[in-house]
C-alpha cells in the first residue's frame, strides 16, 4: 500500500465551504494524533485521462454516506477500483450499493459507520483481499453494461402502458395508428 491519500473534491464548494471543510479535516485528524496533510490532499477538477490514473492508483474508493456518487463509483468500477458504500434510506444513498449489489458484492455495502471504517482499513491495508475484490470487479463489471434485462423491463412496462391506454375508452388516450 502507497501513503494513505484521502482525495477530497472540491469543484463544486466555495471558497467558504471549502475552507469549513478543511478545518473540520484537520480538527478531526488533530484529534486523533495525525496530521491531515500527511494523509490527505485536496485535488482539483481533473481532466479525464488525469482523473481515470489517479483513480488507478487508488486502493479504495471511499462512497459518502447519505448521498451517493454513481458516476465516481462507476468510474471506479471500470478502474477495478474496490468501493466502501453504505445504503442509504433514500435513492441518492443507494446508487453505490446498487451498483455493487449487482456486481455480486454486497460485502463492500457496510451496515453501520463502524463496519464501513473497519471495511475501508482492510481495503487499505490488506493487499490480498484487495486484490481479490478487484478481480472480481474486473471479471463481472461488464454485467453493468451488456445486461439487457433493464431495457428489456422497460420495454415491456412501456408497452403495457400504450396497450392500456389503447383499450380506454377515452379517445384522447388512444394512440391512433399514425402515430405508431
Amino acid at each position: 500500500m502507497a501513503s494513505p491519500v484521502i482525495d477530497v473534491h472540491t469543484h463544486s464548494l466555495t471558497n467558504e465551504w471549502f475552507d469549513l471543510l478543511q478545518r473540520r479535516l484537520e480538527v478531526a485528524f488533530g484529534k486523533a494524533g495525525m496530521d491531515f496533510r500527511s494523509y490527505g490532499m485536496f485535488v482539483p477538477w481533473l481532466p479525464r485521462n488525469a482523473f481515470y490514473g489517479m483513480l488507478q492508483q487508488a486502493d479504495v474508493y471511499l462512497d459518502t454516506i447519505g448521498f451517493s456518487g454513481f458516476n465516481t463509483a462507476m468510474q471506479a468500477v471500470e478502474c477495478g477500483l474496490p468501493i466502501v458504500t453504505r445504503a442509504g434510506s433514500f435513492m441518492r444513498g443507494r446508487l453505490a450499493s446498487g451498483i455493487l449489489e449487482r456486481l455480486g458484492l454486497g460485502e463492500l455495502i457496510a451496515p453501520d459507520d463502524e463496519s464501513y471504517v473497519q471495511l475501508a482499513v482492510k481495503l487499505a491495508t490488506d493487499d490480498i483481499y484487495r486484490q481479490r475484490v478487484r478481480t472480481r470487479i474486473e471479471a463481472t463489471r461488464d454485467t453493468l453494461s451488456e445486461d439487457r434485462a433493464p431495457i428489456r423491463a422497460l420495454e415491456l412496462f412501456l408497452d403495457s402502458i400504450a396497450k392500456s391506454r389503447n383499450q380506454s375508452p377515452r379517445a384522447d388516450l388512444k394512440v391512433s395508428e399514425e402515430r405508431r
